[in-house]
């Protein structure tokens, strides 16, 4: 953001964020069966399956990787050093 403060205008800024396209689509109405069917059991079920097969190949610890960005750091914890 700063580098449009330094290099442009206000009247600039202003005309780039007024440009921005929009789009408004006609709300649909939903269905009684669409309003009734939910997330089942199942479904969250299978979707923490896929996300802990994910989870083991992953070659890093990622809450190690987020707390300090350095990804060799969260590499070496996922080796176990």
């Amino acid at each position: 953001m700063y580098e449009y403060l330094w290099g442009h205008t206000a009247a600039q800024i202003e005309l780039m964020l007024i440009d921005a396209p929009f789009v408004a689509y006609k709300k649909r109405e939903k269905t009684r069966e669409e309003k009734m069917k939910g997330y089942t059991r199942e479904q969250a079920k299978r979707d923490y399956e896929r996300w802990q097969e994910r989870k083991k190949k992953r070659k890093f610890d990622l809450q190690t990787f987020i707390g300090t960005g350095d990804l060799k750091k969260a590499k070496a914890v996922s080796d176990g050093a």
